[in-house]
Protein backbone atom coordinates (compact mmCIF):
# COMPACT_ATOMS: atom_id res chain seq x y z
CA UNK A 1 0.00 0.00 0.00
CA UNK A 2 1.18 3.67 -0.80
CA UNK A 3 1.71 6.23 1.72
CA UNK A 4 -0.22 8.04 -0.58
CA UNK A 5 -3.16 5.72 0.13
CA UNK A 6 -3.31 6.01 3.55
CA UNK A 7 -5.03 9.01 5.91
CA UNK A 8 -2.26 9.58 8.44
CA UNK A 9 0.79 11.40 6.37
CA UNK A 10 -0.55 14.08 4.02
CA UNK A 11 0.44 14.53 0.44
CA UNK A 12 3.26 16.96 1.39
CA UNK A 13 5.33 14.48 3.63
CA UNK A 14 4.60 12.07 1.98
CA UNK A 15 6.64 13.60 -0.63
CA UNK A 16 9.41 14.22 1.69
CA UNK A 17 9.43 10.26 2.37
CA UNK A 18 9.96 9.34 -0.98
CA UNK A 19 12.79 11.37 -1.58
CA UNK A 20 14.43 9.02 1.41
CA UNK A 21 13.18 6.27 -0.35
CA UNK A 22 10.20 5.75 1.53
CA UNK A 23 7.19 5.04 -0.60
CA UNK A 24 5.21 2.60 1.06
CA UNK A 25 3.32 1.33 3.94
CA UNK A 26 6.07 -1.46 4.30
CA UNK A 27 8.55 0.55 3.79
CA UNK A 28 7.94 3.42 6.54
CA UNK A 29 7.47 -0.17 9.14
CA UNK A 30 11.40 -1.51 8.08
CA UNK A 31 12.52 2.63 8.39
CA UNK A 32 14.32 3.61 11.16
CA UNK A 33 13.32 7.01 13.39
CA UNK A 34 16.50 8.06 12.02
CA UNK A 35 15.73 7.86 8.48
CA UNK A 36 12.57 9.28 8.28
CA UNK A 37 14.07 11.89 11.28
CA UNK A 38 16.59 12.81 8.47
CA UNK A 39 13.86 13.63 5.53
CA UNK A 40 12.65 16.73 7.91
CA UNK A 41 10.79 15.16 10.49
CA UNK A 42 10.14 15.24 14.16
CA UNK A 43 11.13 12.51 16.12
CA UNK A 44 7.77 12.33 17.73
CA UNK A 45 6.21 12.65 13.92
CA UNK A 46 9.00 10.09 13.27
CA UNK A 47 7.75 7.71 15.55
CA UNK A 48 4.02 8.32 14.83
CA UNK A 49 4.60 7.21 11.23
CA UNK A 50 6.89 3.93 12.49
CA UNK A 51 3.92 2.88 14.70
CA UNK A 52 0.90 3.73 12.15
CA UNK A 53 2.64 1.67 9.68
CA UNK A 54 3.37 -1.20 12.05
CA UNK A 55 -0.36 -1.28 13.04
CA UNK A 56 -1.43 -0.87 9.13
CA UNK A 57 0.68 -3.91 8.22
CA UNK A 58 -0.42 -5.85 11.32
CA UNK A 59 -4.16 -5.37 10.72
CA UNK A 60 -4.32 -6.10 6.89
CA UNK A 61 -5.94 -8.82 5.62
CA UNK A 62 -8.87 -9.50 7.70
CA UNK A 63 -12.32 -8.03 6.81
CA UNK A 64 -14.28 -9.47 3.86
CA UNK A 65 -11.48 -12.98 3.96
CA UNK A 66 -12.17 -13.23 7.09
CA UNK A 67 -15.91 -13.31 6.29
CA UNK A 68 -15.44 -15.41 3.16
CA UNK A 69 -13.89 -18.10 4.87
CA UNK A 70 -15.95 -18.29 8.22
CA UNK A 71 -17.82 -21.38 6.82
CA UNK A 72 -14.80 -23.68 6.56
CA UNK A 73 -13.17 -22.95 9.71
CA UNK A 74 -12.73 -25.40 12.45
CA UNK A 75 -12.64 -25.27 16.36
CA UNK A 76 -9.88 -27.27 18.48
CA UNK A 77 -10.64 -27.87 22.02
CA UNK A 78 -9.07 -25.99 24.82
CA UNK A 79 -9.91 -29.46 27.17
CA UNK A 80 -12.33 -26.59 29.54
CA UNK A 81 -16.18 -26.52 28.23
CA UNK A 82 -16.44 -22.88 29.43
CA UNK A 83 -13.58 -21.93 27.79
CA UNK A 84 -14.47 -23.17 24.32
CA UNK A 85 -17.89 -22.06 24.87
CA UNK A 86 -16.83 -18.65 25.62
CA UNK A 87 -14.99 -19.18 22.21
CA UNK A 88 -17.78 -20.18 20.46
CA UNK A 89 -16.22 -23.95 20.29
CA UNK A 90 -13.02 -23.25 20.67
CA UNK A 91 -9.69 -22.04 19.08
CA UNK A 92 -10.39 -21.70 15.53
CA UNK A 93 -8.34 -22.52 12.27
CA UNK A 94 -7.62 -19.67 9.89
CA UNK A 95 -6.78 -17.01 12.92
CA UNK A 96 -4.17 -16.74 15.08
CA UNK A 97 -4.26 -16.46 18.65
CA UNK A 98 -2.74 -15.05 21.27
CA UNK A 99 -2.54 -16.37 24.52
CA UNK A 100 -0.90 -14.15 27.15
CA UNK A 101 -0.31 -13.79 30.93
CA UNK A 102 2.66 -14.20 33.59
CA UNK A 103 4.97 -17.25 33.81
CA UNK A 104 3.06 -20.17 35.68
CA UNK A 105 -0.78 -19.36 34.72
CA UNK A 106 -1.10 -22.41 32.45
CA UNK A 107 0.33 -20.76 28.60
CA UNK A 108 2.08 -24.12 27.80
CA UNK A 109 -0.20 -26.30 29.62
CA UNK A 110 -2.67 -25.49 26.85
CA UNK A 111 -0.74 -25.24 23.82
CA UNK A 112 0.27 -29.16 25.09
CA UNK A 113 -3.52 -29.68 25.06
CA UNK A 114 -4.02 -28.02 21.93
CA UNK A 115 -1.44 -30.55 20.35
CA UNK A 116 -3.52 -33.29 21.38
CA UNK A 117 -7.11 -32.11 20.53
CA UNK A 118 -5.91 -31.53 16.91
CA UNK A 119 -5.39 -34.64 16.55
CA UNK A 120 -9.12 -35.79 16.87
CA UNK A 121 -9.67 -33.41 13.44
CA UNK A 122 -9.26 -35.05 10.42
CA UNK A 123 -7.98 -34.13 7.05
CA UNK A 124 -9.06 -34.86 3.29
CA UNK A 125 -8.13 -37.93 3.16
CA UNK A 126 -9.66 -38.58 6.88
CA UNK A 127 -6.21 -38.67 8.35
CA UNK A 128 -5.40 -36.79 12.25
CA UNK A 129 -4.07 -33.81 11.84
CA UNK A 130 -0.48 -32.82 13.51
CA UNK A 131 0.73 -29.99 15.06
CA UNK A 132 4.04 -28.00 14.99
CA UNK A 133 5.36 -27.20 18.19
CA UNK A 134 7.94 -23.85 17.84
CA UNK A 135 10.10 -23.79 21.16
CA UNK A 136 11.95 -20.66 21.53
CA UNK A 137 12.28 -20.99 25.08
CA UNK A 138 13.21 -24.51 25.79
CA UNK A 139 9.27 -24.64 27.15
CA UNK A 140 8.30 -27.62 25.32
CA UNK A 141 7.77 -31.11 27.36
CA UNK A 142 7.02 -33.81 25.24
CA UNK A 143 7.20 -36.00 28.75
CA UNK A 144 4.14 -33.95 29.71
CA UNK A 145 2.57 -34.53 26.76
CA UNK A 146 2.77 -38.09 26.79
CA UNK A 147 1.34 -38.05 30.31
CA UNK A 148 -1.75 -35.87 29.38
CA UNK A 149 -2.50 -37.88 26.39
CA UNK A 150 -2.29 -41.19 28.45
CA UNK A 151 -4.23 -39.70 31.28
CA UNK A 152 -7.27 -38.81 28.98
CA UNK A 153 -7.12 -42.59 27.43
CA UNK A 154 -5.24 -41.86 24.58
CA UNK A 155 -1.57 -43.77 23.12
CA UNK A 156 1.20 -40.97 23.98
CA UNK A 157 3.42 -42.07 21.82
CA UNK A 158 1.01 -42.28 18.95
CA UNK A 159 0.25 -39.11 20.27
CA UNK A 160 3.83 -37.62 20.14
CA UNK A 161 4.48 -38.58 16.51
CA UNK A 162 2.09 -36.09 14.76
CA UNK A 163 3.69 -33.12 17.00
CA UNK A 164 6.68 -32.22 15.21
CA UNK A 165 9.11 -30.01 17.06
CA UNK A 166 11.23 -27.09 16.08
CA UNK A 167 13.93 -25.00 17.92
CA UNK A 168 13.86 -21.16 16.99
CA UNK A 169 16.96 -19.41 18.61
CA UNK A 170 17.06 -16.34 16.64
CA UNK A 171 14.70 -13.66 14.54
CA UNK A 172 16.32 -15.17 11.65
CA UNK A 173 15.27 -18.79 12.63
CA UNK A 174 11.58 -17.65 13.64
CA UNK A 175 10.89 -15.44 10.76
CA UNK A 176 11.43 -18.24 8.36
CA UNK A 177 9.05 -20.44 10.15
CA UNK A 178 6.13 -19.58 6.97
CA UNK A 179 8.20 -21.64 4.70
CA UNK A 180 8.84 -24.34 7.54
CA UNK A 181 5.61 -24.90 8.17
CA UNK A 182 4.50 -25.16 4.60
CA UNK A 183 7.44 -27.86 4.16
CA UNK A 184 6.11 -29.32 7.20
CA UNK A 185 2.05 -29.88 5.64
CA UNK A 186 2.99 -31.38 2.42
CA UNK A 187 5.14 -34.33 5.18
CA UNK A 188 1.46 -34.38 7.14
CA UNK A 189 -1.90 -32.29 6.91
CA UNK A 190 -1.12 -29.51 9.64
CA UNK A 191 -4.04 -28.49 11.70
CA UNK A 192 -2.06 -26.26 14.50
CA UNK A 193 1.48 -24.34 14.97
CA UNK A 194 2.36 -23.20 18.16
CA UNK A 195 4.98 -20.59 18.90
CA UNK A 196 5.79 -20.36 22.90
CA UNK A 197 7.10 -17.81 22.81
CA UNK A 198 6.58 -14.97 20.56
CA UNK A 199 8.57 -12.32 21.60
CA UNK A 200 11.69 -13.99 22.71
CA UNK A 201 14.13 -13.83 19.89
CA UNK A 202 12.89 -10.54 18.59
CA UNK A 203 12.69 -8.84 22.19
CA UNK A 204 14.90 -10.65 25.24
CA UNK A 205 17.37 -12.10 22.65
CA UNK A 206 20.48 -9.59 22.42
CA UNK A 207 21.74 -8.86 18.87
CA UNK A 208 24.18 -6.53 17.59
CA UNK A 209 23.04 -6.38 14.02
CA UNK A 210 19.73 -5.30 15.01
CA UNK A 211 18.14 -2.66 17.23
CA UNK A 212 15.32 -3.04 19.65
CA UNK A 213 12.98 -0.72 17.10
CA UNK A 214 14.02 -2.74 14.34
CA UNK A 215 13.25 -5.89 16.12
CA UNK A 216 9.96 -5.04 17.17
CA UNK A 217 9.42 -4.13 13.03
CA UNK A 218 10.32 -7.29 12.26
CA UNK A 219 8.29 -8.43 15.14
CA UNK A 220 5.12 -6.61 13.44
CA UNK A 221 6.00 -8.48 9.73
CA UNK A 222 6.27 -11.98 11.63
CA UNK A 223 2.64 -11.36 13.23
CA UNK A 224 1.42 -10.16 9.37
CA UNK A 225 3.29 -13.56 7.66
CA UNK A 226 1.68 -16.00 10.42
CA UNK A 227 -1.60 -13.76 9.74
CA UNK A 228 -1.65 -14.31 6.05
CA UNK A 229 -0.66 -18.10 6.49
CA UNK A 230 -3.57 -19.11 9.20
CA UNK A 231 -6.00 -17.98 6.81
CA UNK A 232 -4.39 -19.33 3.37
CA UNK A 233 -4.09 -22.34 4.72
CA UNK A 234 -6.95 -22.64 6.96
CA UNK A 235 -4.34 -23.47 9.86
CA UNK A 236 -5.13 -22.56 13.80
CA UNK A 237 -1.58 -20.49 14.89
CA UNK A 238 -1.50 -20.41 18.61
CA UNK A 239 1.49 -17.85 19.76
CA UNK A 240 2.14 -17.55 23.95
CA UNK A 241 3.32 -14.22 25.20
CA UNK A 242 4.49 -12.54 28.22
CA UNK A 243 3.81 -9.54 30.50
CA UNK A 244 4.96 -6.80 32.41
CA UNK A 245 3.68 -4.57 35.14
CA UNK A 246 3.09 -0.83 35.03
CA UNK A 247 3.86 0.13 38.29
CA UNK A 248 2.98 3.75 37.42
CA UNK A 249 -0.30 2.25 36.60
CA UNK A 250 -1.48 1.01 39.68
CA UNK A 251 -0.13 -2.75 38.84
CA UNK A 252 -1.29 -3.21 35.15
CA UNK A 253 -0.21 -5.74 33.01
CA UNK A 254 0.42 -5.50 29.28
CA UNK A 255 1.62 -7.71 27.03
CA UNK A 256 5.66 -7.81 25.92
CA UNK A 257 6.06 -6.42 22.62
CA UNK A 258 4.28 -3.19 22.52
CA UNK A 259 1.84 -2.05 19.60
CA UNK A 260 2.38 -5.43 17.56
CA UNK A 261 1.29 -8.23 19.74
CA UNK A 262 -1.93 -5.84 20.01
CA UNK A 263 -2.70 -5.23 16.46
CA UNK A 264 -1.24 -8.33 14.78
CA UNK A 265 -3.61 -11.35 16.62
CA UNK A 266 -7.31 -12.03 16.00
CA UNK A 267 -7.99 -13.46 18.75
CA UNK A 268 -6.43 -12.52 22.27
CA UNK A 269 -6.89 -14.32 25.41
CA UNK A 270 -5.50 -13.35 29.06
CA UNK A 271 -4.42 -16.13 31.45
CA UNK A 272 -4.05 -15.08 34.97
CA UNK A 273 -3.90 -17.47 38.41
CA UNK A 274 -4.69 -15.68 41.79
CA UNK A 275 -4.20 -18.33 44.80
CA UNK A 276 -5.23 -21.53 43.11
CA UNK A 277 -7.84 -19.87 40.70
CA UNK A 278 -6.97 -19.81 36.95
CA UNK A 279 -9.20 -17.52 34.71
CA UNK A 280 -9.04 -16.88 31.29
CA UNK A 281 -10.52 -13.94 29.47
CA UNK A 282 -11.11 -13.86 25.91
CA UNK A 283 -10.14 -10.31 25.06
CA UNK A 284 -12.85 -9.24 22.32
CA UNK A 285 -16.76 -8.24 23.10
CA UNK A 286 -18.29 -9.42 25.23
CA UNK A 287 -15.03 -9.90 27.22
CA UNK A 288 -15.80 -13.55 28.78
CA UNK A 289 -14.10 -14.27 31.60
CA UNK A 290 -14.09 -18.12 32.69
CA UNK A 291 -12.32 -20.04 35.36
CA UNK A 292 -10.35 -23.07 34.09
CA UNK A 293 -8.10 -25.46 36.08
CA UNK A 294 -4.60 -27.48 35.14
CA UNK A 295 -4.55 -31.34 35.80
CA UNK A 296 -2.71 -34.74 35.39
CA UNK A 297 -5.14 -34.57 32.39
CA UNK A 298 -4.28 -31.32 30.90
CA UNK A 299 -7.12 -28.61 30.59
CA UNK A 300 -10.33 -29.23 32.12
CA UNK A 301 -13.54 -27.14 34.06
CA UNK A 302 -12.61 -25.43 37.36
CA UNK A 303 -14.82 -28.01 39.63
Amino acid sequence: MSLRDTDWVRKQECAALETAGIASVNDATFASVETISAAGFSLAKSRRIVENACSSLTSTYRGSILTSQKETRRKISTGSKLLDSAMSGGIPTGRVTDIYGASGVGKTQLCLQLCINVQKLRSARDEPLAALYVDTSGTFRPERLVEMAENAGMKGEEVLQLVYGYSARSVTQQSALPSLIQENSKRHPLGLVVIDTLTENFIYQPSRELTLLQRQLLLAKHLNDLSHLAMDSNLAIVVTNSVRTLVEEGGAEVQVGGSSTNYGPHLQIWLQKKHKERTATVMHPPFKQVYFAVEIQGIMDSN
